[in-house]
């Protein structure tokens, strides 16, 4: 199945703008993959979900990852907003 990418510039009338879904023909089970991989299937992050246990190791501010995430070698949503230019400082 191909997937079909919205022009940010207009909305069709099949579905809403990419950065809703991100996909237009995204299918149930696409959805529910994604909801199971992403704590904000939707959002900017890329955190998994589930219980947040370990420190981040940028910032070092306990209980802000999942043992995924440790494994995954990423770091808490604050700390990739600002390192990507999205938080001052």
């Amino acid at each position: 199945m191909s997937r079909q990418f919205v022009n940010p510039k207009r909305v069709t009338p099949t579905g809403p703008p990419y950065w809703v879904t991100g996909v237009q023909d995204e299918t149930d089970e696409e959805r529910a993959a994604r909801a199971a991989r992403f704590r904000d299937p939707y959002g900017r992050s890329a955190l998994h979900p589930g219980r947040r246990t370990q420190p981040c190791p940028t910032c070092k501010q306990p209980n802000r990852l999942t043992p995924a995430d440790v494994r995954a070698h990423y770091q808490c949503d604050e700390c990739a907003d600002r390192d990507e230019g999205l938080l001052p400082g």
